[in-house]
Formats: C-alpha cells, sequence, structure tokens
C-alpha cells in the first residue's frame, strides 16, 4: 500500500539522520542534480523515460561509498496493439553503495530503492540493480544504471526494468 511506501521512503531518510555522524567524517562528499534518460519496459510495452534526482554521496577514507537518490520519472506509454497512450509518472527514493576506484573517479555500486507509480491506477514497488559512474570534471558525472522492480498494484502486481544513461551535476 501507499503505507508501506512512505514508511519505506521515511526509514532511508532514518537511516541517513542515525549515519550522518559516521558520513561527517567522509573524506568526499558530493550532493547531485541528475538528469536521465532510460529506456524502460512495462507490461511488455518498451518506451523513452526522462527523470530528475537529486541527492548526494559519500567516499569512506577506505574508498567505499554510500548514497542516497530521491527521484522522478515521466514518460509516455504506447502500447503495440492500441493507438491510445497513456502517461506513466513515478517517484521514489534509491539508495546505493558501492567502491570508488581512481581515487573516486570511479564509482561502481549496488541499489536498492521503493518506487511509486501512476499510469492509470498508482503502483508501488521495490527494487534493485547495479550502476557506475565516471566523474568527468570537478561538478559532474556521467554514468549507467540498470534497475528492475516488483510493483503492486490493487488486482496484481507487474515486473517494472530501466537501463538509463544519466548526468550529475555536482556541487
Amino acid at each position: 500500500t501507499k503505507k508501506a511506501m512512505i514508511k519505506t521512503v521515511l526509514s532511508s531518510v532514518a537511516l541517513l539522520v542515525i549515519l550522518s555522524p559516521s558520513l561527517a567524517s567522509a573524506s568526499q562528499k558530493e550532493k547531485t542534480i541528475s538528469l536521465k534518460v532510460a529506456s524502460i519496459n512495462l507490461l511488455d510495452t518498451t518506451a523513452t523515460q526522462y527523470g530528475f534526482s537529486y541527492g548526494g554521496t559519500v567516499f569512506s577514507e577506505s574508498h567505499i561509498s554510500f548514497g542516497v537518490d530521491f527521484l522522478f520519472d515521466y514518460a509516455s506509454m504506447k502500447g503495440e496493439h492500441s493507438e491510445s497512450s497513456a502517461t506513466l509518472y513515478s517517484y521514489g527514493s534509491n539508495l546505493h553503495i558501492g567502491y570508488g576506484f581512481l581515487e573516486n573517479d570511479l564509482n561502481t555500486y549496488v541499489t536498492g530503492g521503493a518506487l511509486i507509480q501512476s499510469v492509470g491506477t498508482s503502483a508501488y514497488g521495490f527494487g534493485y540493480g547495479l550502476g557506475l559512474d565516471y566523474k568527468l570534471a570537478k561538478f559532474m558525472r556521467v554514468g549507467a544504471e540498470y534497475l528492475t522492480y516488483s510493483m503492486s498494484v490493487v488486482l496484481g502486481s507487474y515486473d517494472y526494468s530501466q537501463t538509463s544513461a544519466y548526468v550529475s551535476f555536482v556541487y
């Protein structure tokens, strides 16, 4: 239900608050605003999705990375056998943990998160995936990510996957 999803997002925020004293001693901190484009697969329909996220990553002295992102995505869905289209809105939160190579310029990570979607009806779910990003300049990272979610709706469930490329502006 939506209550479970809200509890999950609030739990993510609470985890950051609890960990914040140890994160304060991190050797490197990056706040980011990201723009992404993704290929998504939802109910045997493939579409292009556009997204925006806000978040941050910290790197420990041993190069372990920990981050969180809050996201909003949009896609126009059109079925293969239908002339009608629907708009898909997604919002949620992802946590990621990984390792920074090349003095943290190359970050590889696993990610997991919670997502709420709206396309005619509301759905919620949890997902996981892999990603990597590379710091091109002091203020910019580029990356790629794959995520798969198990979504629940009132009368059933469905799987949702996305393969995305993104650019993050570091500040």
